[in-house]
């Protein structure tokens, strides 16, 4: 199965079928003092199943004052993550994050977190353990062995190379798109 695509699959697990496999694309981004979130479920071809954005959520001067350090943590996994993640109908069983605070959410939900990187993989993470070669720009959080493992087998199941940038070039243009016509589509967050 896909060994041209550079496929590694776990012999110990059950292969899984590409199409009951679906991927999670996750961005958080920050815009004038507020933040948005943007979340879109993907077959794993990367054809959209769904999606859900946020409105912007502004943090107060209490609660910067009183989150200190802790507020971009708090409101990428806990605040906008988590939401985007609970209001979605399709469990993805990759997620695939472009912020590296949105892996705090491993342990905490039942899909194996992962963020997608340029090169220089970020401190407190390591590379994607044994995941085909067209995951090589995915890494996870260094204590996060079994989401590396979960990550690596059901990417490893997937016959093709997807390109794992592509589909949140879509979904922040869906994003703007939303909110060009004022956020027309359900929102996760407020």
């Amino acid at each position: 199965m896909g060994e041209a695509a550079g496929n590694a699959i776990d012999s110990t697990r059950t292969p899984i079928q590409p199409g009951l496999i679906h991927l999670g694309f996750l961005t958080i981004q920050q815009e004038q003092g507020a933040w948005i979130g943007g979340y879109l479920v993907t077959n794993a071809w990367a054809r959209p199943l769904e999606f859900r954005l946020t409105s912007a959520v502004q943090p107060s001067r209490v609660q910067q004052i009183l989150y200190g350090p802790t507020l971009e943590p708090h409101l990428v996994a806990d605040l906008i993550g988590k939401t985007l993640l609970d209001k979605t109908a399709v469990t993805a069983q990759v997620i695939v994050c472009d912020h590296p605070h949105a892996t705090l959410l491993a342990g905490k939900v039942d899909s194996a977190l992962t963020l997608i990187h340029s090169g220089q993989i970020p401190e407190g993470f390591k590379p994607l353990p044994n995941g085909p070669d067209w995951a090589a720009g995915l890494c996870v959080q260094s204590g996060d062995s079994e989401g590396g493992e979960t990550a690596s087998h059901v990417l490893g199941c997937i016959p093709v190379a997807v390109d794992l940038a592509e589909p949140f070039q879509r979904l922040k243009e869906a994003m703007q798109e939303a909110r060009r016509l004022g956020g027309a589509l359900p929102r996760a967050a407020g």
